[in-house]
């Protein structure tokens, strides 16, 4: 029996979608990606897993509804990363109380980089793509030398590092979205 506690009695699909509707102004033709980018804890590389990854996916504005919910310290630490993102068209949870199960269960594809939203996404069955951060980081570094499943999965789930071409880009956020059986999540659910 697999479970994780977390994701228990979460809401109606429809039901979270009508919530986010109105808080977000989501539109009823567009899909929803959510994206999920970690705290990073060195110092000199808290946001270097997604600032140089917001040019690149604020083009899919136009196409989709982009939920972004950068984690709270993020927005805690740098005041102004909210109204940047807005700018730049997404839609920006900062709800600290918001169970976040819920904006899982509502999206059509998840955007991750590292630690639990990974797992979560496996386990709630979601598409995902993985944005890889510099290689030559020191946090990726550690990450090697630990042998961590956060790179280890990247064997098995797509991934770009931030200098993919925005159309190839493009085109694998489309076919995930529009392909309905998504075995190679299910079976990493299952290892």
């Amino acid at each position: 029996i697999i479970g994780y506690p977390r994701y228990n009695d979460l809401k109606d699909r429809k039901e979270i979608f009508n919530n986010l509707k109105n808080e977000f102004n989501l539109k009823d033709k567009k899909k929803i990606i959510f994206w999920t980018p970690t705290h990073i804890h060195y110092k000199n590389e808290t946001e270097k897993n997604f600032l140089p990854w917001i040019d690149k996916i604020s083009e899919l504005n136009s196409e989709y509804n982009i939920i972004i919910r950068p984690h709270p310290k993020i927005l805690k630490l740098n005041k102004t990363i909210k109204d940047s993102l807005t700018k730049k068209g997404f839609l920006v949870d900062d709800k600290v109380d918001r169970k976040i199960g819920n904006l899982f269960k509502v999206s059509d594809l998840i955007l991750c980089d590292y630690g639990d939203t990974i797992f979560s996404a496996i386990y709630l069955e979601k598409p995902l793509v993985l944005l890889n951060m510099d290689s030559k980081s020191d946090f990726i570094k550690d990450l090697n030398i630990n042998l961590s499943l956060d790179l280890q999965l990247r064997n098995y789930i797509v991934n770009y590092d931030v200098s993919v071409d925005i159309e190839e880009f493009k085109k694998e956020i489309f076919k995930l979205l529009n392909n309905k059986n998504n075995n190679k999540i299910l079976d990493l659910k299952k290892k």
